[in-house]
């Protein structure tokens, strides 16, 4: 009465859900074999059956779901990796297309900076003249010198005062995200 179905799966199940049109297939086939055998015997058998079919299909759900859980612990260096590596794709196309802002990304370095005396920031050339720009033309960034460092790439930037340095590479920013991640999953 019933085939044998077997799938092959290229990634693991989430979960397996019974839907309710095979349930209720089910129970039509159970009453059509009441009305047909008649028999309490064959019925009560055929019962057994479907019941002993539920069981099995909860318990493959269940190894399943600890199969999928395993998977997902064992590789979740792999996947903060992936996801860092996409972030990285993903912004070396925006970098390469100008399309940032220096401005905010030093306002950042400067609201972690321990402050000081004679500011530098290293820059790279381009994003150094639109500093520039931006400092005489809205009157901001006072008290800091910015200076062309064609070592410093697009949209990263090197702060230096008389009270510390700091360091702001989009690799470095990457290294630390990817941390995070790890922790998280």
């Amino acid at each position: 009465m019933f085939e044998t179905i077997t799938i092959n799966l290229t990634s693991a199940l989430n979960s397996v859900e019974l839907l309710d049109g095979f349930t209720n297939s089910l129970n039509e086939n159970i009453q059509i074999d009441k009305a047909v055998s008649g028999s309490n015997g064959g019925v009560r058998a055929e019962e057994e059956r479907i019941s002993q079919f539920c069981q099995t299909l909860e318990n493959v759900s269940k190894k399943l779901t600890n199969l999928y859980e395993k998977s997902i612990s064992e590789h979740k260096e792999q996947i903060a990796q992936l996801c860092v590596e996409i972030a990285r794709k993903i912004l070396i196309k925006k970098v390469d297309e100008g399309d940032y802002k220096i401005e905010t990304m030093v306002q950042e370095v400067l609201n972690n900076s321990p402050g000081g005396k004679e500011m530098k920031i290293y820059l790279n050339p381009t994003d150094c003249q639109q500093c520039q720009k931006i400092q005489k033309e809205e009157n901001t960034f006072k008290d800091i010198t910015f200076l062309a460092d064609p070592e410093v790439g697009k949209a990263e930037c090197i702060f230096e005062s008389t009270k510390g340095n700091i360091e702001s590479f989009i690799d470095s920013k990457l290294k630390q995200i990817a941390e995070e991640l790890k922790k998280a999953v």
